[in-house]
């Protein structure tokens, strides 16, 4: 890419593909009956499967030079939510090359969804690595024209009444490890599922938090990464302030929400980065009244500073 340009890099998340799976009784034991009753009479009318082939179509028409896909591509974890959001996802035009790809909690939904690979088994080709580590775990390293991704999972089977996500101490370290990679060039993109950032209260947080929120930015202060989340389904912009430089996180909302006329319209975003970092980006928000998708700017950066963070 010339040293000029600027890269656009597309970023979508909570798809939770609806009317794609038809469990068995068998499929609904334990976590999965709540969440099956959730999907049937709340999110199947809040997520139509169509908007997800609208926001293909949306990137089709206006190529980026990567996308993002930041988890909850399944509902239940069952297989054929898998295996649509993956076939949707091929209406973007794009190769596996310019798209990456980590695992959200419903990715991750129960003990079986996770030891079965289900996410790696669809997905795995969006989440390769250049610097692998022998139990092909998480996180990546991606080095592409003009910038770097690093993917993490935060999903992992929590209790059926969490959404809580967590890193863990092994992926820590090897993050560690792949942010003094060689490969490792700025502008570094990090993703992941869960916030980086708390929830206003502390129930919340324990709901549907990331556990190790402080020790992931402790680990990235200094590194003027861009942090780019999903989970809250809202476009959020937050700017931590720390002794080492900012770090930018931004939350997308849920790309499938039909939304429209609120904080929680569907959609994504789009970025723009420069051999200087993050250089601007814009909302494409679902307007159901128009049938078509709105050119918004992204919400103002709020400043978060770091004595807070470090509490």
């Amino acid at each position: 890419m010339p040293h000029d340009r600027l890269a656009v890099v597309a970023h979508v998340s909570d798809l939770h593909p609806t009317g794609v799976a038809r469990p068995a009784p068998w499929d609904l034991l334990g976590k999965r009956a709540l969440g099956w009753a959730n999907l049937a009479f709340l999110r199947r009318r809040r997520h139509p499967f169509a908007l997800l082939e609208r926001t293909m179509a949306d990137l089709r028409a206006e190529p980026p030079d990567h996308l993002l896909v930041g988890g909850d591509v399944a509902n239940l974890g069952l297989p054929a939510e898998f295996a649509a959001s993956r076939a949707v996802l091929g209406g973007s035009g794009l190769p596996p090359e310019r798209i990456s790809a980590v695992p959200g909690n419903h990715d991750r939904y129960t003990a079986d969804a996770e030891r079965n690979h289900l996410f790696e088994t669809y997905f795995g080709v969006f989440a390769q690595s250049v610097a692998p580590f022998g139990d092909g775990s998480f996180p990546f390293l991606q080095p592409r024209d003009g910038f770097s991704v690093l993917g993490l999972c935060s999903g992992w089977p929590a209790s059926p009444i969490q959404a809580r996500g967590t890193i863990g101490q092994r992926q820590l370290a090897r993050l560690r490890d792949l942010l003094a990679h060689p490969l490792a060039r700025p502008p570094l993109l990090v993703v992941l599922h869960h916030p980086p950032l708390p929830y206003e209260n502390t129930l919340e947080q324990w709901l549907n938090g990331l556990h190790d929120w402080r020790e992931l930015l402790e680990l990235l202060s200094g590194t003027g990464a861009t942090i780019l989340h999903g989970h809250r389904h809202l476009s959020l912009h937050a700017l931590v302030e720390t002794a080492r430089g900012p770090l930018r996180v931004i939350g997308v909302p849920s790309t499938s929400d039909r939304g429209g006329r609120n904080e929680r319209s569907g959609g994504y975003h789009r970025y723009r980065f420069g051999p200087d970092g993050f250089a601007g980006g814009e909302r494409r928000i679902w307007n159901d009244a128009k049938g078509a998708f709105d050119t918004r700017d992204l919400p103002a950066p709020v400043h978060v500073p770091w004595k807070e963070v470090r509490r």
